[in-house]
């Protein structure tokens, strides 16, 4: 287990902590945890980097952390009516895709294992920023505009890598390396 891969373990350890502290309402505890584990996010990708230590595990379980975290913070704030069923539905919809494409090619034989493309990391930060944001608002409807903000960057980035990566999986299943 590299130093990278236990910082992505931790940030999954913190999701039930982030959902808790929404649920108990302590929204600025919510928001740091939120900002933690952003921050934990970069220096896990920059370890892994500049310690030589990219594995397997680890290209998986970092968009997993993110994904999960995502995911949770978006029911949560859909139960509490500040998130719209649709907008959960396109983020999950592009995840399932995503999962469906790598179980897709790993049966295939193809090579299913492939790291996230900055569109994709742009697009977990943007829905990051949204969750903190949100977390905020309900401190301080002040956010409102930030969070309005940040919806449309997140649905954009959201489509955007959609369309990104169903290209890369398209060019893989074809054998070829999409850049």
């Amino acid at each position: 287990m590299t130093i990278p891969n236990c910082i992505s373990f931790v940030r999954l350890l913190l999701i039930p902590v982030f959902l808790s502290l929404l649920i108990d309402q302590l929204y600025l505890l919510a928001a740091l945890i939120l900002f933690f584990s952003g921050l934990s996010d970069l220096l896990d990708g920059y370890l892994a980097r500049t310690m030589n230590q990219i594995t397997k595990l680890g290209i998986v379980l970092d968009p997993v952390a993110d994904k999960l975290t995502i995911l949770a913070g978006l029911i949560y704030f859909y139960s509490i009516s500040e998130m719209p069923l649709w907008f959960i539905c396109v983020v999950f919809y592009r995840d399932a895709c995503a999962l469906t494409g790598m179980i897709a090619l790993a049966v295939s034989h193809k090579k299913a294992v492939v790291p996230a493309l900055k569109i994709g990391k742009i697009s977990s930060a943007a829905a990051m920023g949204l969750l903190f944001f949100l977390s905020l608002k309900q401190i301080w409807a002040g956010f409102s505009p930030v969070v309005f903000v940040f919806y449309g960057a997140t649905l954009f980035m959201v489509v955007a890598s959609f369309l990104v990566y169903s290209k890369r999986w398209f060019d893989l299943f074809e054998g070829k390396e999409s850049s």
